[in-house]
Formats: C-alpha cells, sequence, structure tokens
C-alpha cells in the first residue's frame, strides 16, 4: 500500500529544502493517522531526510525506529568528490546513527564506517544486502536484446546510474581511449534527466577532448522494464563508482 502525502510546494527543490518541509509531512502523516484510526507497529525509513521524521515519530508514537542509510555523507565528504555534503546532514545522520531503535546496513563495510564515523553501536546494526526482483532482472537472449533495441554489432560498454561526479564517469570515458584497438567500441551511458544536463554536457566536451565522441552515446532515462535488455545486450557493464553503499547496478546486470 502506497500513500501519498502532500507537503511543501509542488515544484521541483533542491533535496535540502526538503528539510524545511519535514514537520509539515510529519504533522500530516500524524493527522492522516489519527483520521483513520490507526496503529502502527514500527516505523521503517530510507534516507537521513526520511528518518529525521522516523526519529521524532519514534519518540511520538513510543514503536521502535529502523532505518536504513544507503549513502553516507561523511563517507562522501573524505573523498574529495563533487560538492561536499553540508554539516546538517552529518550532525543529522549521526543523531540518527545514535538513536534509533536498529539500523539496516546493505555490507559490512557500510556498518564499519557507521561505527567509525557516527559512533553507532555494533549491536544495533543488522546487515542485509539488498536484492533484486528475479522475474524482472532475468536474461534475454543476446541477439534478441540487440535486435529489440536495435543496436547493431558494435561491442558494448554499459554504465547505469545517476550523472553524478561521484559515480566515476569522467574516469571510463577516460579509460576508452586505451581500447581504440577493439574495433566497433562504443560507450552507452544510461541515466540523467534535466536536472543533469550540465554534467552531461561536461562528459560530452571531455569525450570531444579525447576524440572519442562518437564512441560515446548518452541514452538518458529508460524505463525500468527496458533495462535487462540493455544489460543482456551489452559486452560488459562497469560501475566506476567512487563510491556506493551496495552497487545495485551490478546486482542487477549479473541476474
Amino acid at each position: 500500500r502506497l500513500i501519498h502525502l502532500e507537503a511543501g510546494e509542488v515544484e521541483d527543490i533542491h533535496k535540502l529544502i526538503v528539510y524545511s518541509y519535514l514537520p509539515d509531512f510529519a504533522c500530516n502523516l500524524e493527522n492522516f493517522k489519527k483520521h483513520n484510526d490507526l496503529q502502527y507497529d514500527l516505523i521503517f525509513s530510507h534516507y537521513w531526510l526520511s528518518g529525521l521524521v522516523g526519529e521524532y515519530l519514534q519518540k511520538r508514537w513510543n514503536i521502535p525506529h529502523i532505518t536504513m542509510f544507503h549513502t553516507l555523507g561523511a563517507v562522501k565528504n573524505t573523498l574529495g568528490v563533487g560538492e561536499d555534503e553540508p554539516e546538517l546532514r552529518i550532525e543529522m545522520e549521526r543523531s540518527l546513527a545514535q538513536n534509533c531503535y536498529h539500523i539496516i546496513a546493505p555490507t559490512e563495510k557500510e556498518k564499519e564506517e557507521l561505527i567509525r564515523h557516527y559512533g553507532a553501536l555494533p549491536e544495533r546494526i543488522g546487515v542485509v544486502p539488498c536484492g533484486v526482483n528475479l522475474e524482472q532482472f532475468k536474461p534475454v537472449g543476446k541477439e534478441s536484446a540487440r535486435k529489440y533495441l536495435a543496436l547493431g554489432n558494435d561491442k558494448i560498454i554499459l554504465f547505469v546510474g545517476r550523472i553524478d561526479p561521484l559515480k566515476g564517469i569522467d574516469k571510463l570515458i577516460k579509460a576508452i581511449p586505451y581500447l581504440q584497438d577493439v574495433q566497433g567500441l562504443r560507450l552507452a551511458v544510461i541515466g540523467g534527466g534535466e536536472h543533469s544536463q550540465l554534467e552531461i554536457e561536461q562528459l560530452q566536451k571531455l569525450a570531444c577532448n579525447l576524440n572519442i565522441q562518437d564512441s560515446v552515446t548518452f541514452l538518458g532515462l529508460i524505463k525500468h522494464d527496458q533495462l535487462p535488455y540493455f544489460y543482456s545486450a551489452a559486452d560488459v557493464c562497469v560501475v566506476p563508482s567512487c563510491y556506493e553503499s551496495f552497487g545495485l547496478v551490478a546486482l542487477e546486470s549479473l541476474a
């Protein structure tokens, strides 16, 4: 069951502005619970912004709050890639890590980082790896997938993910010239949108400077149900990220 509760303005905003709307969201959630005479046994939040609402409601409703961070601001800031995460996020994540009932980490590595950076108690962290829907992500014949996507016979290197400096796409593009002895090589980049246009333009400029612009194709956003065809059609799927809390793309590709 998915319930949509409104809070804030109906417009595209920076994710940090969402922070100012959290009290409205929490209030609307409490009103929804009261209006429908509901009782909840557990709060499970994802990402630090939702986690703050969960932390508040844990106290209000006196029920356990379990959270999953997905990425950690403190770890991102150690990499020196892209913009630093604000101190607000770091402090709020530290508060969450120390005050929630339990934390789900997708890897042992993230568990270690939660302990080291945020002082989380080891006994409050459970490691549960992410999974994929094997009904959706399953092999498609390579020739059939290429015919469906009209990709031809190129040797395809595939990237799937956000267009973000943290994803390391620039490093992947810089690696392509070392493979130019491979005939018909193509890097296909899936991801991006209106908010990624500047980053895409910078990556396209990089490809031009390396004289490989004809070997790099930005496909934009692709519907989720189309991804298995691209994974199956590719010769290799590359995850060049500087940091991943888990790396779901690798798992989808392996499936």
